[in-house]
Formats: structure tokens, sequence, C-alpha cells
């Protein structure tokens, strides 16, 4: 297995569909405001403030984002790369639903049927 982190683990585990939305968000931005990320997420959901603060907060909580304090503006970037992310998501697939076995994982991945040897 592939995840070594502890943090990447509990994340893979842990994350929503809202979490990956904000997460999204993030790493498009590099860098970017509790109200942008707000902002962005409004034009896609209905989604109050008090919810995206929440989700930003978790994140942070969670290691998957840090924040900083500008004049009273929090700026959030990620500590994961997307590529991180998605290789730790594959590999708990590949864990847990093939029993390690990449074979089928890589076959849906590509559409094509891999023969064995």
């Amino acid at each position: 297995m592939i995840i070594e982190n502890k943090t990447t683990r509990l994340l893979v585990r842990h994350l929503g569909p809202l979490e990956l939305d904000v997460l999204g968000i993030v790493w498009n931005a590099g860098e970017i405001t509790s109200r942008d990320v707000f902002e962005t997420m409004r034009e896609r959901h209905p989604y109050g403030q008090s919810t995206i603060l929440t989700v930003l907060r978790r994140l942070c909580n969670r290691g998957a984002l840090e924040r900083e304090d500008r004049n009273g503006m929090y700026h959030y970037s990620a500590t994961i790369s997307r590529d991180e992310l998605g290789t730790a998501l594959i590999d708990m697939v590949t864990e847990q639903v093939f029993r390690g076995d990449p074979v089928p994982v890589i076959e849906h991945l590509t559409g094509r049927k891999l023969s064995r040897a």
C-alpha cells in the first residue's frame, strides 16, 4: 500500500463531496480567502457562509488546509496536492475493494481488459 502519511490516510477516509468541492476550489486558486471560497461555492450550491466556514475549519483540523490570518482575513492553502490525494484514494479502493489487486482498477480507468501473464 502506498498510503504512508497518517494525515493522508485520515483524509481519504473522512472526506465527503462538500469537502472535496472546497478542496478543489483551494487547489485551483492556490491560495484563497474564505470569502472567495464562499462566493465560488455559491455559484454551484446554495450553502450558507457558516457551512463553508465550518468545512474550511474541518479541513484545517484534518491537516488538508492551512490558514494564515492577514489583517483579520483568513487565507487558505492546501497542504496536500490533488495528485497525492488522488493516489491515496486509488490506493484505498485498490486495497479495500479489490483486495490489493490493481488490475481491475487499471482496467476500469483505461476501459481496456488487461491480459494476465
